[in-house]
């Protein structure tokens, strides 16, 4: 009695499995149209610009590659163009010549405003014209341009002991940021970028400034020379070594590399006036 009861058991999932697999809602994937164009964005096309309030952007061009697998004939096709306001002047639309597998249009600014804006590109859906599957490229683009001010902190006193001199730099900060820079630190077109640590004390030099690896660390260029090879100064990234206080002073745990020579350690101290 209990087999039978089993075999029954057995026959009602496999009868429930079926039900439920003959309700399955399966949508196939729409095919590629086998004349399409395969429209796309170029992967390399650049998206993320940051200018200083007081940069002149008037003559700024920006270049966006459009580009094509069937080349066969001449097309034009509306682009869509989404922004806030009109800081951007954008085309409505595209075209490509006959036999040709790259088009290019250009972006530039009617005005420019302190933080971020964006222009977001479309190519729209159509079969003939795009295929949604296609890896080498995209049917969206976008474009972002940040306005930045740079606002004086305050007058500063840098003295290096080991180069036997001192310079009086000026702190800015990135507005609303914790992004600053030293303005005159070595020389009095040096300029030293460097971002606060979460603490308030702790900090790193900006990426764009980091131009040779001294033991690991990070080395930045002085605008100074010795013996006409360019000197570098290694940073210590070691935050026990290194702080920044604001009012008070920072100090940079430094030594000094040329191609033919390297230097110790130094403490080089920058006070806040």
């Amino acid at each position: 009695m209990k087999k039978i009861f089993g075999y029954l058991a057995v026959l009602a999932f496999a009868a429930g499995v079926t039900a439920c697999t003959e309700d399955v809602d399966y949508t196939p994937a729409q095919p590629v149209d086998p004349d399409c164009m395969e429209i796309y964005f170029a992967a390399d096309n650049e998206g993320m610009f940051a200018f200083d309030e007081a940069a002149d952007v008037s003559t700024l061009v920006i270049p966006v590659k459009v580009c094509r697998t069937l080349a066969l004939e001449a097309v034009t096709m509306p682009l869509t163009v989404e922004q806030e306001g009109e800081m951007f002047n954008a085309p409505a639309e595209i075209s490509f010549a006959e036999g040709e597998a790259e088009t290019t249009f250009n972006v530039t600014l009617n005005s420019k405003e302190l933080g971020v804006h964006s222009l977001k590109f479309s190519l729209g859906e159509d079969p003939t014209l795009i295929n949604p599957y296609l890896e080498k490229g995209v049917p969206v683009h976008s474009i972002q341009i940040e306005f930045y001010r740079w606002v004086k902190v305050c007058d500063c006193s840098f003295t290096s002991s080991a180069l036997g001199f001192t310079t009086n730099p000026v702190l800015e900060q990135k507005e609303g940021t914790s992004t600053y820079r030293l303005l005159g630190l070595y020389t009095p077109t040096h300029v030293l970028n460097f971002i606060l640590g979460s603490d308030g004390k702790s900090y790193t030099i900006a990426e764009e400034d980091i131009v040779v690896s001294v033991s690991g660390y990070p080395g930045f260029f002085t605008g100074l020379g010795i013996g006409g090879q360019p000197l570098y100064a290694a940073f210590d990234g070691d935050v026990q070594y290194s702080y920044f206080i604001e009012g008070v002073g920072m100090q940079l745990s430094v030594y000094y590399l040329t191609p033919a020579q390297q230097f110790d350690w130094y403490d080089e101290i920058i006070y806040f006036n």
